[in-house]
């Protein structure tokens, strides 16, 4: 058992264990959102992910997990290399993406984990493909104008993370 899971006032009772992964899991929603709702404005306004916020939130989430659920942190350290690895490919083989967007993949996947990392990248994807063609079409933006990607990231982080909450298993 985790150290803050015995140091925790709800440890009596018939939901003690319940109530204290929803402890958990409230302030590593907490804590995302602290790092992703300005990441997304600010990809938004300047087409740049800060580093601060990204490598930070990843960060705080590491330490955060480290001390309330250690058995979590190697799974959920392969989702963040798996998110960056292949950010960085597309990356590499598209130019689309920013540096930051590598980065911003890594830390949606060590929060949703291996499993829902895919669902956020297919969310984010989906989002994103139907602004281009709202903007495309209704709006009159040219078909090749960059859009920030990070406020769809951070959609489909927020959809993976409520079905991983809900308790839908994939």
């Amino acid at each position: 058992m985790s150290w803050l899971a015995q140091t925790s006032f709800i440890r009596d009772g018939a939901h003690a264990g319940w109530l204290t992964h929803a402890a958990i899991e409230l302030c590593r929603v907490a804590l995302f959102c602290a790092a992703a709702i300005p990441i997304a404005f600010i990809d938004l306004r300047e087409r740049r992910i800060p580093d601060a916020l990204s490598l930070g939130g990843l960060l705080a989430l590491a330490v955060w997990d480290a001390a309330a659920q250690p058995r979590a942190i190697p799974m959920e350290a392969a989702a963040a290399a798996l998110g960056f690895a292949l950010f960085w490919t597309l990356r590499l083989a598209t130019r689309a993406l920013g540096f930051g967007d590598v980065k911003y993949a890594a830390l949606i996947g060590f929060f949703v984990g291996l499993r829902y990392w895919f669902v956020a990248i297919f969310v984010a994807a989906l989002g994103a493909l139907l602004y281009w063609v709202f903007a495309v079409y209704r709006l009159r933006r040219p078909p090749r104008e960059r859009i920030a990607f990070a406020p769809f990231l951070t959609l489909g982080a927020i959809a993976a993370c409520a079905l991983r909450i809900a308790g839908q298993s994939l």
